[in-house]
């Protein structure tokens, strides 16, 4: 037997046989930017400045300028950044020791447009691969002079995104100057 209890608009609780819940985050689902039954298209205009709403838009990749394209270690089981400490390595998230289990990620900040409106956005890992169309460990093995212009021949690509107010989720980001951060959570290239 299953319940639902829905959370913040996004975020389901549910229940089954055995003892526990379980959270999903449904702004992660692959699924949300192709299943119209969970989301309708917002222009970036719509986007308010107070809620933690995930919103589903179509977008052109205004620019994403090359010192705004960071290649990081990231944890390999729950995906966040890791940070070289005077023991080793160690995740940002679940303070574990990772001497291996790491692998290079993508931290990027970019901008994005459509018709009514330009913001300022970040991303990580996977979703950030989906914009720039390219693992992190080929990225890397480019000359720098060919990554300035790689990046700036993904100008003016069209995209799907689920992006989310992350303002209160962010600490050390350097776009908040009191201004909102939207965290775009998946993104999907379209004609």
């Amino acid at each position: 037997m299953l319940s639902l209890l829905f959370v913040n608009s996004r975020e389901v609780s549910w229940r089954e046989k055995e003892p526990g819940s379980l959270f999903v985050n449904l702004s992660l689902l692959p699924a949300l930017l192709n299943s119209t039954c969970l989301h309708s298209l917002s222009p970036l205009s719509d986007l308010p400045h107070s809620t933690n709403r995930t919103y589903v838009c179509r977008v052109r990749l205004d620019r994403i300028d090359f010192d705004s394209l960071k290649v990081l270690l990231f944890h390999n089981i729950c995906g966040c950044v890791v940070h070289e400490h005077s023991g080793g390595l160690q995740c940002s998230f679940c303070k574990c020791a990772c001497q291996s289990g790491c692998a290079h990620g993508f931290q990027l900040h970019l901008a994005i447009t459509d018709a009514s409106a330009k913001v300022f956005a970040w991303c990580v890992g996977q979703t950030a691969v989906e914009f720039l169309q390219i693992s992190p460990d080929e990225y890397l093995e480019l000359p720098e002079d060919e990554r300035a212009m790689y990046l700036y021949a993904l100008q003016n690509e069209n995209f799907m995104v689920a992006i989310a107010n992350a303002s209160k989720r962010v600490n050390d980001c350097a776009m908040n100057d009191g201004l909102p951060v939207w965290e775009i959570t998946r993104a999907q290239r379209c004609e």
